[in-house]
């Protein structure tokens, strides 16, 4: 059933994705790919809360998935929430040093950049080429 939400959801039918999501979360409260659909259905229908709230949840039940944890990150950093965020694109970057988007997105923090300009080095290397 995920299957079906999932090409519900690529093909931007959002409601339907949605009822399929939510009648596999009936069955199994926990069901991370369900949620995680969801938290990207709530983003696609610009309701940030809702994918917040959704994300928050399911890094409770994987808080070593470096996924959810740059998902989360992306959405606090457009919700005007910066500080927040940059723990959460931290923590994806610890999980997943080798992710070069999780590597890029630290570059956008000020801060990073600006320890790299003053020839500072962090534990990472960041990379941007294969």
């Amino acid at each position: 059933m995920i299957q079906a939400a999932t090409a519900r959801f690529h093909d931007q039918d959002f409601s339907s994705s949605r009822l399929l999501a939510n009648d596999i979360l009936k069955r199994s409260p926990n069901n991370q790919q369900a949620l995680f659909l969801l938290a990207e259905i709530a983003v696609s229908e610009n309701l940030m809360d809702e994918a917040l709230s959704i994300y928050r949840y399911t890094i409770t039940l994987s808080p070593n998935d470096a996924e959810l944890h740059h998902n989360l990150a992306t959405i606090l950093e457009l919700t005007g929430r910066p500080n927040e965020a940059k723990i959460h694109f931290d923590k994806a970057n610890r999980l997943a040093p080798n992710n070069r988007l999780y590597q890029m997105s630290l570059l956008a923090d000020p801060a990073y950049a600006s320890s790299m300009a003053n020839g500072e080095r962090f534990s990472t290397p960041v990379s941007v080429t294969r």
